[in-house]
């Protein structure tokens, strides 16, 4: 299995490579009122307007106030449409086997499928489904 591995706040995470349509640099973006934390803003990706999230919000909800050190942006391609992730930099692309994944406990909601090790860095490896919630109109 392919991933993009990548950092937020000197922690390592990854998401499945078939997920990933295109990795950017630092996007400029329009905040949305009332939208929730984890929404940055609106981007507008060679003509098509996408939603950016504050990845490290999306995570620690309830921590964290230091800023990301923001980088990077992630396009992905989910089952609600194109979104943008805010990153602090991909770090690389590369093959784990899924047997090498470690599950992970409840204690992350889900969110993080197991982790493993690369080249002595522990990497979360996250469950995209679980990550991103769905609209409300479902």
């Amino acid at each position: 299995m392919q991933i993009v591995m990548f950092m937020i706040k000197e922690k390592y995470y990854a998401i499945e490579s078939k997920n990933v349509e295109e990795i950017t640099q630092q996007l400029t973006w329009t905040p949305v009122p009332t939208a929730p934390e984890w929404v940055q803003g609106l981007i507008n990706l060679r003509g098509e307007v996408l939603t950016l999230i504050n990845f490290q919000q999306l995570l620690y909800p309830d921590g964290g106030g230091e800023d990301l050190c923001y980088n990077r942006t992630i396009i992905l391609s989910t089952e609600i449409g194109k979104i943008a992730l805010m990153v602090d930099n991909v770090e690389e692309v590369t093959n784990i086997e899924p047997a090498d994944i470690e599950l992970a406990d409840n204690s992350a909601q889900g969110k993080v499928a197991g982790v493993v090790s690369i080249k002595d860095k522990i990497v979360s490896v996250l469950n995209l489904d679980a990550l991103l919630p769905k609209s409300e109109g479902e």
